[in-house]
């Protein structure tokens, strides 16, 4: 083939400009690039344009980022008002019975208080997450959102023992708790019955 066999088509590159869109990747990865841009995003409570420089605090419900000292002071307000000492967040309205430590503004994954100034990744410590989501922990770097499923492989046994096959870490959690499959092969074990 030459080039003039691919006269006249076109073709789709896949390029940085085309691959992260701010259309087509999450809202929790979206707020972080408009945190680091610092021209739009805007925390709900006190309407603040925040930046990568302000201390966060996000909700473990629906990941929505607010600046640290409003949504302190929204939660104590608020645990003071109700009978079980919960509050809510602004905006999905998820319980919770833990308010953010005075002063204590932690990184996304929580290990480090009071993370430096990121413009790359705001509030993230650059360490990995290593959030406890399965034995291996979760890999990326410390992270505004859900975790990944993990993708290491694993190998399981057949029922009978005879056979092994490899499968990914997020499919045994998902699968039946003895992690087992069934081979087609006979076993050759007596039935109880």
């Amino acid at each position: 083939m030459t080039v003039d066999d691919f006269a006249g088509e076109e073709f789709e590159f896949d390029t940085p400009h085309t691959e992260h869109t701010d259309e087509n990747i999450a809202f929790y990865e979206k707020s972080v690039r408009e945190i680091a841009r610092g021209d739009s995003y805007v925390c709900m409570i006190c309407t603040v344009e925040m930046d990568y420089t302000c201390t966060m605090h996000a909700c473990s419900q629906c990941y929505r980022v607010f600046d640290y000292d409003c949504i302190r002071e929204w939660a104590v307000k608020s645990t003071k008002r109700t009978v079980d000492a919960s509050w809510k967040c602004p905006n999905c309205l998820h319980v919770s019975h833990k308010v953010p430590a005075k002063d204590k503004p932690r990184c996304w994954c929580g290990k480090v208080v009071r993370p430096d100034p990121n413009p790359m990744d705001p509030n993230s410590c650059g360490q990995t997450c290593n959030a406890r989501t399965c034995r291996h922990g979760c890999s990326k770097i410390c992270h505004l959102g859900p975790h990944e499923e993990c993708m290491r492989t694993m190998s399981i046994k057949c029922r009978c023992g005879k056979h092994k096959k490899s499968i990914f870490c997020y499919q045994a959690q998902t699968a039946n708790s003895k992690k087992r499959f069934r081979c087609d092969d006979e076993c050759g074990k007596t039935l109880p019955c």
